[in-house]
């Protein structure tokens, strides 16, 4: 079974998975020797090359093993129409645009994977529940200080990873909604 093509870039992707897309770019023909390539940047770069299907088309794969082993994030990408190479080298940028790599809940290992987000809304959550088994906000040994962050700003970092979860979560998306209403005074 052919994999599935897309008509554009992916904008989302599970780590792990593979994506062909098709782009067409009349303006840098492979039968003029243009060649184009994908440039991806975030919590580790990497490439995807694509191979000519006609004049003006070509075909893009985004192996599972290229993604398989990345973090989950947000990957920034640049699409170049590139042709010849050293001092007669041209470059050209096609387009430009994100892609939003999630976690593969099974793992590589079979097991599940919880957010770094997920996990700290667990933690902070506890700590301002008094659930956890140290409440003190500083304490001393041999000489050395440290220091817990105070109750009030625990919750406004609590609502910071909430809304990174939240963005995790909902790709692609604002925010959500609340309802506001002014009164005069």
């Amino acid at each position: 079974m052919a994999p599935p093509v897309l008509a554009c870039e992916p904008t989302t992707l599970t780590t792990g998975e593979t994506a062909v897309w098709r782009r067409s770019v009349s303006d840098f023909p492979a039968s003029e020797g243009w060649n184009l390539a994908y440039h991806f940047a975030g919590a580790a770069a990497f490439t995807a090359s694509a191979e000519a299907e006609s004049d003006a088309s070509y075909l893009v794969t985004l192996a599972a093993v290229t993604t398989e082993s990345l973090a989950a994030g947000t990957y920034p990408w640049v699409a170049y129409a590139t042709r010849g190479e050293g001092a007669s080298l041209e470059r050209y940028r096609v387009d430009s645009g994100v892609l939003v790599l999630t976690a593969n809940p099974a793992g590589a290992d079979g097991s599940s994977q919880q957010l770094l987000a997920e996990q700290m809304v667990a933690a902070i959550e506890a700590r301002l529940s008094g659930r956890l088994e140290v409440d003190l906000e500083s304490y001393g040994q041999a000489g050395r200080q440290a220091q817990l962050i105070p109750y009030d700003r625990l919750a406004v970092h609590l609502g910071i990873w909430k809304a990174k979860l939240w963005r995790y979560q909902n790709p692609g998306k604002s925010g959500p909604t609340r309802a506001v209403r002014f009164v005069a005074g």
